[in-house]
C-alpha cells in the first residue's frame, strides 16, 4: 500500500472515545493525582485564611467520605473510598465557599454533593452534573445569607502594593459590579455632585476610576492574598497544579485554554453600564463602556482557574471529543461573563459549568466522530 494511502488509513482509525484508554493508568491513580495537585491552592487558602479554613477543609472532605460509605453500603455496592473520588469531591466543596462558614453549611454541602448530585444517579461515572459544583449550588440556595455575607482573610497579610488587607470584605469581584452600578445610581439622584470621586465627567473617566479604586492589583490575585472563597484565591497556585495535570495527560490543555480565552475576549468587549456627572454643566447620565474591560482580572478573579482546570476538566460531566470539549468551554465562558456583567451574581463560574454540563449529551451525540466506514 502506498505510503500516502496507509497515513490516511491511521487518521481513521485514531479513536478519541473514552473506552479506549491506552495507558496503564486506574481512577484511583487520576483521583489521589488531581487531589494532590489541589493541595498547594489548600496550602495558601490555609496560609491566608487561618486554622478555620483548614477545619473547613477537613470537615467538608470527612463529610465526603462518610456519605460515600453510608450511600455505597445501603445501595449494597462494593465501599471504594480508597479510590480518592470523595476526597476529590470534598476538597473541592471546601475550595469554592467561604472558610468563614458554620460547619453545619460544610456538611450539608458536601452531603448533597455525595449523596444526591452524585448517589442518586447511579454513582461514580453516572452523575449529569459536577458533584462539588451542585453542592455548592444546594449550599447557596440554602444558605444564601452565611455563604454570601462574610469574606474574612488575615489582617497581617500584605498585597503586593504592601497595604494592609481589612479583616473581612466582599470579593474584588462583587467590588468591582456594585462600584459600576452604584455610578449610575448615583449620577441619577439629586446630589450628584457630592460623588465626583466616584462619578467622572464622562462615562469612560468613571469607570476608569472604578477600575483603579476597586480592581484589585494583578498580582494579589495571582498571589492569593485577596478575599475570596477558600482554594480560588491564588491562581498561581492552581495554575500550578493544571499545568501538572495537563503534562500527565488527565486533561486535554484545550478544554481550560478555550475556557480562560473565550473569558478574557468577552469580559473586555462586552459592555459595561457606568453613570457620570459633569459638574461644569451640572448633567449626568450614563454610558455604555465597549471593549474596556479588564480581561487578565478576569481570567484570575473568582474561581475561574479553579473552574477551568479542575471542575470543567471532570471526566464524566465533560463531552468525550476534542470538539465537543471546545464547544463545552466556549458555552462555559461566554456564560460566565454573562453572569458576572448582567447577572444577579457577582461571580458565574458555578452556574455555568453546571449549565454546560447539563448540554453535555447534546454536545456529544452532535459531536461524535462518523463511525469506520460510514458515511456522513
Amino acid at each position: 500500500m502506498p505510503e500516502e494511502n496507509t497515513t490516511q488509513v491511521e487518521k481513521l482509525y485514531t479513536v478519541t472515545s473514552s473506552p479506549h484508554i491506552h495507558k496503564k493508568i486506574s481512577i484511583p491513580w487520576i483521583m489521589w493525582m488531581v487531589f494532590i495537585c489541589l493541595l498547594p491552592a489548600g496550602a495558601v487558602g490555609v496560609y491566608v485564611h487561618g486554622a478555620k479554613a483548614l477545619w473547613v477543609i477537613l470537615i467538608s472532605i470527612a463529610s465526603a467520605m462518610i456519605a460515600e460509605y453510608t450511600c455505597q453500603k445501603m445501595r449494597g455496592v462494593k465501599v471504594t473510598l480508597s479510590d480518592g473520588s470523595a476526597a476529590v469531591t470534598g476538597l473541592l466543596f471546601a475550595y469554592c465557599i467561604s472558610a468563614e462558614n458554620y460547619w453545619y453549611v460544610v456538611v450539608a454541602g458536601s452531603f448533597f454533593a455525595i449523596a444526591i448530585a452524585k448517589h442518586a444517579f447511579g454513582g461514580l461515572g453516572m452523575n449529569i452534573w459536577n458533584p462539588a459544583l451542585a453542592g455548592r449550588a444546594f449550599a447557596l440556595a440554602s444558605f444564601g445569607y452565611i455563604m454570601t455575607a462574610v469574606w474574612p482573610i488575615s489582617a497581617n497579610i500584605e498585597t503586593m502594593s504592601g497595604n494592609p488587607l481589612p479583616t473581612s470584605g466582599a470579593t474584588p469581584l462583587r467590588c468591582l459590579k456594585s462600584s459600576a452600578e452604584k455610578s449610575i445610581s448615583l449620577a441619577t439622584s439629586k446630589e450628584a455632585a457630592k460623588y465626583t470621586d466616584i462619578l467622572g465627567e464622562t462615562g469612560k473617566e468613571t469607570w476608569a476610576k472604578i477600575k483603579k479604586q476597586e480592581a484589585t492589583h494583578w498580582m494579589d490575585l495571582f498571589a492569593g492574598t485577596i478575599s475570596g472563597s477558600l482554594g480560588e484565591t491564588s491562581a498561581a497556585m492552581l495554575l500550578l497544579g493544571g499545568i501538572v495535570l495537563v503534562c500527565l495527560g488527565i486533561v486535554k490543555w484545550y478544554l481550560p485554554f478555550t475556557i480562560l480565552a473565550t473569558t478574557a475576549f468577552l469580559a473586555w468587549m462586552l459592555p459595561v453600564k457606568v453613570g457620570w456627572y459633569n459638574p461644569a454643566t451640572g448633567a449626568s447620565g450614563m454610558d455604555v463602556m465597549w471593549f474596556s474591560g479588564d480581561p487578565l482580572f478576569h481570567i484570575l478573579a473568582g474561581g475561574c482557574m479553579l473552574g477551568a482546570f479542575f471542575m470543567a476538566t471532570d471526566m464524566v460531566t465533560s463531552p468525550i471529543t476534542a470538539k465537543g470539549q471546545v464547544i463545552f468551554g466556549i458555552g462555559i465562558g461566554v456564560l460566565t461573563v454573562i453572569i458576572r456583567l448582567y447577572g444577579g451574581y457577582p461571580e458565574g463560574v458555578c452556574y455555568s459549568i453546571l449549565l454546560m454540563n447539563t448540554a453535555v449529551p447534546l454536545i456529544d451525540r452532535y459531536t461524535k466522530p462518523k463511525v469506520f466506514g460510514g458515511r456522513s
